[in-house]
């Protein structure tokens, strides 16, 4: 319960982000069971994938635990590549943050969005599928970086987006942040 009381004793910060697990500076992670490592009162746990492990070969010189990625998705290890549902089914499989309580809210993050925002909408419309909006998956957020470097939210989705996912983007375009 340490970030708890960091935040009560520094009464203006109003949240803090921790990360909880790496993965090697590799775009895309599947955790083991007993991952992440999150501290007690965790609010909201945020899955973060990179948009540049899409098209990637399944291997673990591209991709941590690459093992766990193959068991999910029926990926073979070294020959397949890593498509917009593979990532969908990793970032939303079995309701993992659910399983073992760690956290009351989810999110997944895609990020390093700088070009055509396409390749994301693919994952964001995996995502949209009924069956893992029904894991609890709260909001789909697109960031990567502006023409001077910052970190930035290009595109977020709640949960209501994300049940019309398909109709919302061909009919409305979601503000960018710079």
């Amino acid at each position: 319960d340490w970030p708890r009381k960091i935040l009560n004793m520094c009464p203006k910060i109003a949240f803090a982000v921790i990360e909880a697990d790496g993965a090697r500076h590799k775009p895309f992670k599947a955790p083991a069971s007993h991952e992440p490592v999150v501290p007690n009162g965790c609010d909201v746990l945020v899955g973060v994938v990179g948009l540049d492990a899409l098209g990637l070969v399944c291997s673990e010189k591209n991709v941590y635990n690459a093992e766990i990625i193959a068991n999910i998705t029926g990926l073979q290890i070294d020959k397949d590549i890593i498509s917009a549902n593979d990532i969908a089914n990793v970032m939303t499989h079995r309701g993992h943050w659910r399983s073992r309580d760690i956290a009351k809210r989810y999110a997944v993050c895609i990020n390093k969005g700088n070009a055509d925002p396409s390749d994301a909408h693919d994952i964001v419309r995996c995502i949209s599928k009924s069956s893992f909006l029904d894991l609890g998956v709260e909001r789909v957020v697109l960031t990567g970086r502006n023409d001077k470097g910052r970190f930035v939210v290009r595109e977020s989705y709640d949960k209501a987006a994300l049940h019309h996912f398909i109709d919302f983007h061909h009919h409305h375009h979601p503000t960018s942040s710079n």
